[in-house]
């Protein structure tokens, strides 16, 4: 892995739009290190495909371990090892095979650890979750008034969330700086820090 390289450059330029941490490495074993030292998040791997299959077995069982991704030349040469592997995703030949699949992935894993449970009285029992939340994020995202404070606060945050990832920077930079000349639906529904934080898909 040649980090120089031109195309490599441009593959965590996409990578970074999709998720907000990538960490590289050039074998097998600080890559297992990391793994085993990752409790709380979920981890997408990206490997080649001659160390995926000496390499997968012995992580496949990790729990952080959500998804892998094989990514090389010969994509008949490796589909076959693959097969018994079921977080294995597929073979892809192309970064942005990998990064339409990896953005599905990752949006489903947002869904999964996702769960909102609604208590009510008995009276309020069958309301849809969805809707209440619905209701709720219009409240807060378009009715609610806040100061500079607050907007330079939350990218203050958002930046120290981001700091590795140039393209959500940028989109943090451009919410500080025209926050007022767009509508707040159009922050909330445009792809990024923002939609990523508060519109995940509901599990009921």
């Amino acid at each position: 892995m040649d980090e120089s390289d031109a195309d490599f450059k441009h593959s965590l330029i996409q990578l970074r739009k999709i998720v907000n941490t990538i960490d590289t490495f050039t074998n097998a074993d600080p890559c297992v290190d990391f793994l085993n030292q990752t409790k709380n998040e979920k981890v997408f791997m990206i490997v080649s495909g001659a160390l995926g299959q000496s390499t997968v077995p012995n992580i496949h069982h990790f729990p952080q371990l959500d998804s892998v991704y094989v990514f090389c030349r010969n994509k008949t040469k490796h589909e076959q090892w693959t097969k018994g592997w079921s977080k294995v995703k597929d073979v892809f030949t192309g970064i942005d095979l990998i990064c339409d699949r990896l953005k599905q992935d990752t949006q489903q894993c947002d869904h999964d650890s996702v769960s909102i449970n609604v208590t009510t009285r008995e009276d309020l029992g069958n309301l849809d979750p969805s809707f209440m939340y619905t209701q709720l994020l219009k409240e807060t995202v378009i009715e609610m008034q806040y100061d500079d404070k607050a907007k330079a606060a939350l990218a203050n945050f958002c930046r120290d969330q981001y700091h590795d990832n140039p393209h959500e920077k940028q989109i943090i930079d451009e919410f500080e700086r025209d926050y007022d000349d767009h509508t707040p639906i159009l922050w909330y529904t445009r792809e990024g820090f923002i939609y990523k934080m508060l519109n995940p898909p509901i599990e009921c």
